[in-house]
């Protein structure tokens, strides 16, 4: 905490963020920031599950801000303000839900810096599994499934994702648009073995992967139909229309361009 911020607070206040400091490490990213023009401090922190500090078995993440007000909190004030945002590998309502768990250890006042960041990290923890869709075939990850994190807290079926490393070309040698007007290009070749995340175009090192052995793993297992599963599932008409599509495809191949409807109506 600089001087800066430390003159601006109460007390309890101070006391309690150099307990966060002391705890928390740099991977935790605890930052802090006074808003201008308000009594608010805002403090910001990574979570992530407890694996024993093996990141490859962290399948969900997110960040975490508090508002407090500088002069009332904790004695006089509860936090303000929680929000989750980057959120990794959860649905909507698991973070829903655990907003809510949040907000409901802040109804009375009382020092709760950590008793939320914990609280956060116990959560994620026990829900340890990407509940999202894969992004490639859009069908849920289920816990049968074989399935690839990206270095950017991305989720996809090991098949799917095999298959994009197996046809990914970039547009240009740069990743750039070919149809940009904006004059020559001017940032340095992306090395051979990079390539995009196919949600957040990060770049990423191919060699992370096995083309091969995720080519091997089965795709994505169909969910039953449920009632309120919330979960996509794949219809009869959908895989008519899947079919169809298909047949499409394989005239787009061979033709190597765009191809016309050539069905009767």
């Amino acid at each position: 905490m600089s001087d800066l911020i430390r003159k601006d607070l109460n007390e309890s206040l101070v006391e309690e963020i150099e307990a966060l400091e002391a705890i928390l490490s740099e991977e935790d990213e605890l930052d802090l920031n006074l808003i201008s023009g308000s009594n608010n401090l805002q403090i910001t922190t990574r979570i992530t599950p407890l694996t024993a500090s093996d990141t490859s078995r962290q399948y969900v993440g997110l960040y975490l801000k508090i508002v407090v007000d500088k002069n009332l909190y904790p004695e006089e004030q509860s936090p303000k303000q929680i929000d989750l945002f980057q959120v990794r590998g959860l649905e909507e309502k698991q973070v829903r839900s655990l907003t809510k768990i949040l907000q409901d250890l802040c109804d009375d006042p009382g020092p709760v810096l950590y008793t939320l960041m914990d609280a956060c990290r116990e959560y994620l923890t026990e829900h340890n599994y990407p509940t999202c869709p894969c992004s490639i075939c859009q069908y849920h990850i289920v816990q049968e499934d074989s399935f690839v994190k990206t270095p950017c807290f991305h989720y996809f079926h090991s098949a799917c994702f095999g298959r994009y490393l197996n046809v990914f070309k970039p547009i240009s040698d740069e990743y750039e648009d070919d149809f940009s007007v904006h004059g020559p290009k001017s940032k340095p070749k992306k090395a051979e073995n990079v390539l995009p995340c196919p949600v957040c175009r990060e770049d990423m090192p191919k060699e992370l992967w096995n083309i091969q052995t995720l080519l091997k793993e089965q795709d994505g297992t169909l969910q039953s139909n449920e009632a309120n599963t919330g979960v996509f599932v794949k219809t009869r008409s959908l895989q008519k229309l899947q079919r169809k599509m298909t047949v499409l495809y394989e005239k787009q191949k061979e033709k190597g361009a765009l191809v016309q409807n050539n069905f009767s109506s």
